[in-house]
């Protein structure tokens, strides 16, 4: 069984590694001021009848 303060303790160092890696993901201290999108995306038409 978890004793509350060693839950405590998993519940902050995971909201800051998830904080880290989201600063890593943004691109860090040197990020772009402005993003954009590298490869086309996809486009899905859907045509639907009548019935």
């Amino acid at each position: 069984m978890v004793t509350r303060g060693v839950a405590i303790l998993l519940v902050a160092a995971g909201i800051i590694i998830g904080g880290l890696v989201g600063y890593v993901a943004r691109g860090g201290p040197d990020q772009p001021t402005e993003l954009q999108v590298t490869t086309p995306l996809p486009v899905i038409t859907v045509t639907v009848g009548k019935s």
